[in-house]
């Protein structure tokens, strides 16, 4: 996501056992969630430091996106380096995916991450270009989406099965006295390079509202199924959307929770940043059919960039030995 994408985007593609995976089939009415006053609050306990080794040529400086792997390992988004690096389960570093530049194989703003079976792939918003490489870092292809007429590229998210989901923002403001128009979204098909739009509900909590493309990128996600969500911060909700752009369901936030970013998992679940003191930042947990599960809250120096059930990845520099580092928390009540 988070990114957003975001969410920042929460694209690894993940088989459902048995059953129905939420938001497909029939649709749940989502209950109305639980007050901020009356949520429990979780306390979050690292269990990972996922960090390079003392004395690497290469060492890890920030992270914007991280992807959780079926192996257990994850990828990291390094995007003061313009780099994606690869981690195994028990937090070693094992490979280099990219480097700074324009050509083959290179990036110059690292957007969105995705990953099926042994081929990673990388979104690069400036350059509007998929590149995918495997496990080891080895670039098996680059393909570049060019950018519909009228729109400045804002966010991308993995959507599966070699498609990618596109958020763009109109390069001219609205007239005057009018709202700015609204964000777009658009389905990109990797193997045949063509466009789809997602029809006209996605631009239903955008319009009306005065949208960067920041903004834009911190209040939507997606996940690998291909639905995706939209927040609207001036009436402080969520709604939840199909594949095709059909609207599924909504999450109403009381007053006292307007969300400034929201994180898809796979599972179906969402994490919603809200409003908090300038010191500190809160998120709220709802499960996969809108029930809010609990509040957790962070340090403005931890930045959550990728959620899974109760197990979060959040990014920060370690003010014992000043290393950055990604680590692994889990959320207990």
């Amino acid at each position: 996501m988070r990114r957003t994408l975001t969410t920042r985007l929460l694209f690894l593609v993940l088989a459902v056992a048995c059953g129905e995976a939420p938001g497909r089939g029939t649709e749940r009415t989502p209950p109305t969630p639980t007050t901020t006053a009356t949520a429990p609050l979780a306390t979050l306990d690292r269990v990972q430091r996922i960090a390079d080794t003392p004395g690497d040529t290469m060492p890890l400086t920030s992270a914007t996106l991280v992807l959780p792997l079926a192996s257990g390992g994850i990828l990291v988004a390094d995007t003061a380096s313009r780099r994606v690096r690869r981690f195994t389960r028990e937090g070693l570093a094992i490979a280099t995916i990219g480097m700074p530049g324009v050509g083959p194989g290179q990036f110059q703003s690292l957007g969105a991450l995705g990953a099926v079976a042994d081929t990673v792939f990388v979104w690069d918003l400036e350059l509007s270009r998929l590149s995918a490489f495997d496990t080891t870092g080895v670039l098996i292809f680059t393909r570049r989406a060019e950018p519909q007429p009228g729109a400045l590229p804002a966010d991308a998210a993995w959507a599966g099965t070699g498609a990618w989901l596109l958020l763009d923002v109109p390069d001219a403001a609205g007239a005057s006295g009018q709202p700015r128009p609204a964000a777009r979204l658009s389905r990109w098909s990797v193997g045949t390079g063509a466009w789809t739009r997602i029809g006209q509900a996605p631009e239903v909590p955008l319009s009306g509202v005065t949208l960067t493309a920041r903004d834009a990128a911190q209040l939507w996600t997606a996940r690998s199924e291909g639905d995706f969500w939209f927040a609207r911060a001036d009436v402080y909700a969520i709604t939840h959307y199909s594949a095709t752009g059909d609207s599924l369901s909504s999450i109403v936030l009381g007053i006292e929770a307007r969300p400034r970013e929201i994180l898809a998992t796979d599972q179906g679940e969402l994490w919603v940043r809200i409003d908090a003191p300038a010191d500190s930042a809160e998120w709220h947990a709802f499960d996969a059919f809108g029930a809010l599960r609990y509040r957790v809250r962070l340090p403005a120096t931890l930045a959550l960039l990728a959620a899974a059930g109760d197990t979060i990845f959040a990014a920060a520099r370690e003010p014992a030995d000043g290393i950055f580092f990604v680590g692994r928390y889990v959320a207990r009540r």
